[in-house]
């Protein structure tokens, strides 16, 4: 916290267009470890404020440095609903910031409604093929709603590999399962998924 306020924040865009690198990945650093505590309520009331602003239309409201915990915490505090604002908001948009933020803040929540919710929308046309794997890796890479996506892949892997991610699937599905570590689990997995 001294050290946040020696830095400064402020997540609107280009607050802190003119420090150096190291300043400005220092700043980073702090605001990642000071937000998910304690003390870091008055900030993530900050973040969220900024990332509400954003979305209502004041793109000066938030940089996009802080896209990913500002969204982040606009879900946690908003939950089902604003996640869905939230990826539907992304899904209509173009902007190479955005998007891609968005989509993995929701995907990454960590609230099982969340993740049931994102992966019965990823037949949504406007998801790329891309995007679906992602949305699928975030829900399982995040440790509450991890066994829902590993539920959700064993019913529907036929029709993921059928999407045409091909190669791109082969080579990212094992990644998909690192968040266990049990003996059990790798022998349940390749049991599934080697044939596969």
């Amino acid at each position: 916290a001294p050290l946040l306020a020696q830095y400064g924040f402020d997540p609107r865009a280009g607050a802190h267009a003119n420090d150096d690198p190291e300043r400005a990945q220092r700043r980073v650093q702090i605001v990642e470890r000071i937000a998910g505590t304690g003390k870091g309520k008055v900030l993530r009331q900050q973040l969220v404020a900024a990332a509400q602003a954003w979305l209502d239309g004041d793109r000066a409201a938030l940089d996009p440095a802080w896209f990913d915990r500002a969204f982040a915490f606009w879900i946690d505090r908003g939950g089902e609903k604003a996640a869905q604002l939230l990826v539907d908001r992304a899904l209509g948009s173009e902007d190479p910031w955005f998007r891609p933020r968005a989509l993995a803040a929701a995907g990454s929540s960590g609230l099982k409604s969340v993740a049931r919710w994102m992966l019965h929308e990823l037949d949504d046309p406007r998801f790329r093929p891309s995007e679906r794997l992602d949305a699928l890796s975030n829900v399982m890479l995040t440790r509450p709603t991890r066994d829902i996506g590993y539920a959700w892949l064993d019913e529907n892997f036929a029709a993921v590999a059928k999407a045409g991610s091909g190669i791109f699937l082969a080579r990212r599905t094992p990644e998909l399962f690192t968040r266990y570590c049990s003996v059990e689990k790798a022998d349940e997995i390749a049991a599934l998924y080697r044939p596969r």
